[in-house]
């Protein structure tokens, strides 16, 4: 039942962030998180994080989002998470394009193909980061094609053979 609490509390933090005020949902996931991590609950602080660095993106502060990610991506890595942190790792793409921090753009996908390799990521989903970081090679990644890189990951446990297809295919 408490859970359900949690569950509940959550969707409205969400529901602020998505629909309200940035500094709400900011102020709510922050007691979440403090509340979590007081009471050992891993998995819920780790969602608490990554609330936390959403609300740091939607309100501008990339500075902040950008390396709250990267320790979101690692907790989810170290725990097998491995959709996860490929969900979160495309955000991270995302706020780097947004800032302007091109130059960090093809190191990290590099690095993406690498980690998601070594955390066992089924091969057709791999597809998804040699594409990124082919487009990143010719400096050619865009904020739709991470997008549908980013929609490729979340629909992933709904349909976990499914093969990549680059946004481009899609159509």
């Amino acid at each position: 039942m408490a859970s359900d609490g949690r569950a509940a509390s959550q969707r409205g933090d969400v529901f602020q962030l998505r629909h309200g005020s940035a500094e709400t949902a900011a102020r709510h996931f922050s007691a979440a998180y403090a509340a979590f991590d007081a009471a050992g609950l891993t998995r819920e602080t780790v969602r608490a994080r990554w609330s936390l660095a959403e609300t740091a993106a939607a309100r501008g502060r990339f500075d902040e989002a950008i390396p709250e990610s990267y320790k979101v991506q690692a907790l989810l890595l170290a725990d097998d998470r491995v959709v996860d942190a490929a969900i979160v790792s495309a955000e991270i793409l995302d706020l780097l394009l947004v800032c302007g921090r091109i130059d960090e753009v093809l190191p990290l996908a590099e690095r993406l193909v690498l980690q998601f390799a070594e955390a066992g990521l089924r091969l057709t989903a791999m597809q998804a980061w040699t594409f990124v970081r082919e487009c990143a090679r010719i400096g050619a990644l865009t904020r739709e094609e991470i997008a549908g890189v980013r929609h490729y990951f979340e629909d992933l446990p709904l349909r976990p053979n499914a093969p990549f297809l680059p946004p481009e295919a899609e159509q």
